[in-house]
């Protein structure tokens, strides 16, 4: 499927992900007929409202957006804040317990390959670390605010998987994170080794707070598998 099939409404939400280069698009998108509703409900499902939004009061500060949009927009970065500080609260007990931790994913993006970590839309938090430390990192998380999955996911289903099963906010935030044993899955055809990953993983300054990215080819090809 080519993006120029797309409903309208997804090629601007997709197209607003773009850099500068997207604005003719995007602009030609919005000189048409948008179904905000629609466009609404998108955002929503991809967690990209902020960014919408951003994107389309820079290139129209005029545009009738609606309420509907603008209330999303806001509860999401209100998530994404509130992502960011369990974050940092987490990988500093980690820090303290002597436990390196890889930010895959979104959360490692948002420090490496974005403006700003509330500009990459994600709905959780997924951390790497050594298997040895597992059982150590573990009993930091729970005594970190989180609370075991277990009641909600079995390790069963979760045997051969790269991540234990979630860890939920004690506090009741709809905020989880994923604490990774591996990169991915037993069999996949892709599967890099954790203590290969680990090794080659880049430590970044952001705002006066040290992070631990994947390497940025490692990076890649994980935002590429999932």
């Amino acid at each position: 499927m080519s993006v120029s099939s797309l409903p309208a409404e997804a090629r601007l939400l997709l197209l607003t992900a773009g850099g500068r280069e997207m604005d003719p698009a995007l602009t030609s998108l919005l000189d048409g007929t948008i179904n905000w509703d629609k466009l609404s409900l998108l955002a929503d499902r991809e967690q990209a409202a902020p960014v919408l939004l951003a994107r389309l009061t820079e290139l129209r500060p005029e545009l009738e957006i609606g309420a509907a949009l603008r209330r999303l927009a806001m509860v999401s970065a209100f998530h994404l804040r509130l992502l960011q500080r369990r974050l940092y609260e987490t990988i500093a007990a980690l820090d303290a317990a002597g436990i390196e931790a890889v930010l895959l994913k979104g959360a490692g993006l948002g420090h490496s390959a974005y403006p700003a970590f509330t500009d990459r839309p994600m709905g959780d938090i997924d951390l790497l670390v050594a298997r040895e430390c597992i059982p150590a990192a573990r009993e930091v998380l729970l005594a970190s605010g989180w609370a075991g999955g277990r009641k909600r996911h079995s390790d069963e289903v979760y045997r051969g998987h790269q991540h234990l099963p979630p860890f939920y906010d004690a506090n009741g935030t709809p905020v989880w994170v994923e604490l990774h044993t591996d990169f991915c899955s037993e069999g996949h055809p892709f599967r890099l080794a954790t203590e290969a990953v680990l090794a080659r993983a880049r430590r970044l300054t952001v705002e006066g707070r040290t992070v631990v990215v994947p390497e940025v080819h490692d990076q890649l090809l994980h935002a590429c598998i999932h």
